[in-house]
């Protein structure tokens, strides 16, 4: 039950980390604008060094917990939007990368008009919002976990884990 309140803004190129330690950040957003914001040239890394850690919005929230036209990097943690006015947890504009982490739907809201770009290497999905932002090397399981797909194909030492990459690696067009 602490409320934690800050006002910080960091030089362009600045990297900070947020460790859930295992902690709950629950957000309760009324209004419109996000109540932080990466900006670009920025990144904020999220991650969670002992289980149980999580950033949720809550159920009456209205806005985004961030807004992101920087990079946001999720590496652990159980990511969540309990709104039901569809508010997502980050409002991006810029490049979030999810390589860990329990991603629940309505999580990330990405703005591609806004340049923004969601990139999926890692982590486990609840829901089937992020399905389109898996990496082509990755698929997601049976347990909605996104795991790296198998090498189908090699050219010499490279391995590919699509036909599509091996092919367009071929320089004369002969396999």
């Amino acid at each position: 039950g602490d409320t934690i309140t800050t006002l910080a803004t960091r030089a362009g190129g600045a990297t900070t980390t947020i460790d859930l330690n295992g902690k709950t950040i629950t957000v309760e957003n009324k209004g419109n604008d996000a109540l932080a914001s990466v900006a670009a040239g920025n990144t904020l890394v999220i991650t969670n060094t002992v289980d149980g850690g999580k950033i949720e919005l809550t159920e009456g929230s209205t806005g985004a917990f961030i807004e992101n036209n920087g990079t946001v990097v999720i590496e652990n943690g159980n990511i969540k939007s309990n709104s039901t006015n569809d508010a997502p947890v980050i409002d991006n504009n810029g490049t979030t990368d999810i390589t860990g982490g329990v991603i629940g739907n309505n999580a990330v809201e990405n703005n591609e008009t806004e340049g923004g770009s969601v990139n999926i290497t890692g982590g486990k999905l609840e829901g089937d919002d992020f399905d389109d932002f898996i990496d082509d090397d990755y698929t997601k399981n049976e347990n909605n976990e996104i795991v790296m797909k198998p090498v189908i194909a090699k050219i010499g030492d490279v391995e590919y884990r699509t036909l599509q990459k091996a092919f367009d690696a071929v320089d004369n067009g002969t396999i």
